[in-house]
């Protein structure tokens, strides 16, 4: 445990936490899934090469301000996103209690004192003091992060700059995190500490959850300019991390400073180079710095520290350029924004939680930061497909005679893809381009591939951009239907009945807006059924019978219990028997909880909690009537399962098999007869594992 000091320097409150001794091996900090000894990784390795069109990326810009000096005592409570679910959850201002007690990721404090007090005017003014020449793999460099983003109103790849301050958690902009000019909360970060070129000396990771205050994400008061990110691993424990401290304004008006970070613009267009420079404070107000270092775009989020004491500590965080007279400006770390942003941190620091077991996972060698999608195209075969790291679409068709490994399809996708299987040995794929356009291609049971092996076709009609991963269910040899929520809320759907060609796009629901991905299936020949989430957190279902057009669809909400009115991430469907929908979801509390509407019927019945705390969307697959298994991913990183035989829950109605592994995100099952289950997940390193079970052996690891 960790102990926040106070101390005091003629007569004013100086604040300072510290996570971890940076400067020393963070091997002792170890409290997640990154093995430090393996760091930095060789350029030749495949975690360490980021894809080049990463360089395409642009600075994301300030949002617009009103010509106003200053805000008076801007909000400062506190608000978590939850990327998963798109959920933002109101946290309240700071916890006293956050000075007494730090989560258990950020070691014990140094014992050495250190001096409080800098030199007034010890930096340089000179634009010219920015440096390039760094060995970014050496302290302190290779705690300062790239920041690769996206937003719902789409641009492509926008970057940010920020600091490592705990294992998982990297402190930017608020304006990085929540960005009202591009849609609002970003819909996807990846951060990439020390950065050289496209090399990755210490790999990367993606955020799980952000937190600002509605001070900027209500007022957009550019004195509540900051934001934290929680990522999916333990990266400080390879980097290391800074601390942080709340000077006095004894000791910061005219102290020298220094910034580090990846700017894109001005002399640094590239922006794929760290820069380091230094400058003095030479304004303080209670909530911002103001100072003479030049600021470009892309260094938003970098950390400010001290040239001398305190210089392993975290005092601002830069925001803008030209602020008036000055050079640039940022956030100042004030003692009630170190107790929130600790208490941000105490609230993440078992996220994930991942346990070093994978004796019973076998590795299948590709790497992927998403979902892997297992599809049965009959009963010896199924196809895997990921969103390898390069953003193409790759394919792994295994049999019992053997596999083909991973083969890439081409395309620039985002997210998971989506497929369906309408005969046998044929697959049907769908995916969200770089443009935000749903594309599509089919694997033959000939072999052969349309349009053809890594060309993709682009589904027709107009849709705004597409939010999430699409959904598709095939009611039939020669029907498929398709389905994508718009970054505007709308779902919109698509079919293609052979051989009349793709509809092009109709909205449904149109009263209705709806957040994150919908799910659907088909429980009978010519019917289809999806499932998606409002943006009030409710459940709505949409049916459609026989010949389906916009006016054929049946849709209501899916009332499963009278007190469940808000659910958690993606809604995960399966059909156990014909005409009957099987729905799992995740409850505002963290377990799962089961509904189905049976016999063709528009009632459901109410919501069966089966207990555990996941912490992602579940997996579920109905290898004979009547029957479900269900996967989820426990806090604590490992996978388990349980069981409806027909007639009751096993091993009990809210109890788990573990089945282990060090995994991260949604798990995915397939079966492709009564006798066979294949469970796939990821590790802490992007590799894809599987774990399986057959009837006659029960679960051992495969090929």
């Amino acid at each position: 445990m960790a102990i926040q000091t106070v101390l005091r320097a003629a007569g004013m409150a100086l604040f300072v936490v510290f996570f971890s001794a940076c400067q020393t091996s963070p091997a002792s900090n170890m409290a997640g899934n990154i093995d430090p000894t393996d760091y930095p990784l060789a350029a030749s390795d495949a975690r360490a090469q980021l894809p080049a069109d990463y360089a395409a990326a642009r600075p994301v810009p300030l949002p617009r301000f009103p010509e106003a000096s200053r805000a008076t005592d801007p909000a400062e409570e506190g608000v978590k996103y939850v990327p998963a679910d798109h959920s933002v959850r109101a946290l309240g201002p700071a916890s006293p209690r956050a000075k007494e007690v730090l989560p258990p990721e950020f070691g014990p404090l140094p014992k050495e004192g250190r001096n409080a007090r800098g030199t007034p005017g010890d930096g340089t003014t000179s634009a010219e003091a920015l440096s390039t020449t760094l060995d970014t793999t050496a302290w302190p460099y290779r705690g300062f992060v790239k920041v690769y983003i996206q937003y719902p109103a789409g641009g492509g790849l926008w970057v940010c700059s920020g600091s490592m301050i705990g294992a998982r958690s990297v402190l930017t902009a608020g304006h990085c995190a929540y960005n009202k000019d591009l849609g609002g909360w970003a819909s996807w970060m990846r951060v990439v500490p020390a950065q050289d070129g496209n090399y990755m000396p210490f790999g990367d990771a993606y955020m799980t959850h952000l937190y600002s205050v509605t001070g900027w994400t209500q007022s957009g008061s550019r004195e509540s300019d900051y934001a934290m990110i929680t990522l999916d691993r333990s990266l400080g424990n390879a980097t290391g991390w800074f601390g942080l401290v709340g000077l006095s304004v004894f000791d910061s008006m005219g102290t020298g400073i220094r910034m580090d970070g990846y700017p894109a613009t001005g002399p640094y267009p590239r922006g794929d180079l760290q820069v380091s420079g230094t400058g003095s404070i030479q304004l303080v107000w209670t909530t911002m710095y103001f100072w003479d270092l030049e600021s470009y775009g892309g260094f938003s989020g970098s950390g400010v520290r001290r040239t001398s004491a305190w210089k392993d500590y975290v005092a601002a965080i830069n925001t803008a350029s030209n602020c008036g007279p000055y050079r640039a400006c940022g956030t100042r770390i004030t003692s009630d924004r170190l107790n929130q942003i600790v208490g941000w941190m105490q609230a993440d620091a078992g996220l994930p939680s991942v346990t070093p077991d994978q004796s019973n996972w076998h590795s299948l060698a590709g790497m992927t930061m998403h979902t892997v999608v297992p599809v049965a195209t009959s009963t010896s075969r199924m196809d895997l497909l990921v969103r390898g790291l390069d953003g193409q679409v790759y394919q792994d068709i295994r049999t019992d005679s053997g596999d083909t490994g991973w083969m890439a399809l081409g395309g620039y996708v985002m997210g998971e893809p989506a497929a369906v299987s309408r005969a046998a040995n044929q697959l049907d794929i769908f995916a969200v381009g770089g443009d935000g356009a749903v594309y599509t291609k089919a694997h033959n049971a000939d072999g052969s591939y349309w349009p053809s092996w890594n060309g993709w076709y682009r589904m027709p009609g107009a849709i705004e951009g597409v939010l999430d991963a699409p959904a598709a269910a095939a009611s039939g040899p020669y029907r498929l239907d398709v389905f994508a929520v718009s970054t505007s809320g709308k779902l919109y759907w698509q079919y293609w009945p052979a051989p009349s060609g793709w509809s092009g796009w109709q909205q449904l629901a149109a009263s209705y807006r709806f957040d994150g991905s919908p799910a659907a299936i088909s429980s009978a020949p010519g019917r289809v059924d999806v499932v998606a989430r409002t943006t009030s957190g409710a459940l709505f279902n949409l049916r459609c019978s026989g010949a389906c057009s916009s006016a054929a669809w049946f849709a209501g909400p899916v009332d499963v219990s009278p007190g469940l009115t808000v659910v958690r991430g993606r809604p995960v469907l399966a059909s156990s028997r014909p005409n009957q929908i099987d729905l799992f979801i995740r409850s505002d509390w963290g377990s799962l909880l089961y509904g189905r509407s049976a016999g063709g019927g528009w009632g459901w019945t109410p919501a069966v909690d089966l207990g555990g705390l996941i912490t992602d969307d579940p997996s579920v697959a109905s290898r004979w009537p009547g029957i479900l298994d269900v996967f989820v991913r426990g806090d604590d990183g490992a996978i388990y399962t349980k069981a409806f035989d027909g007639s009751n829950w096993l091993p009990s109605k809210s109890g788990y098999w573990w089945l282990g592994g060090n995994t991260v995100g949604t798990p995915s099952v397939v079966t492709r007869s009564w006798a066979d289950l294949d469970v796939f997940s990821r590790d802490g390193q992007r590799l894809v594992r599987t774990r399986f079970w057959r009837a006659a052996t029960g679960w051992y690891v495969g090929n």
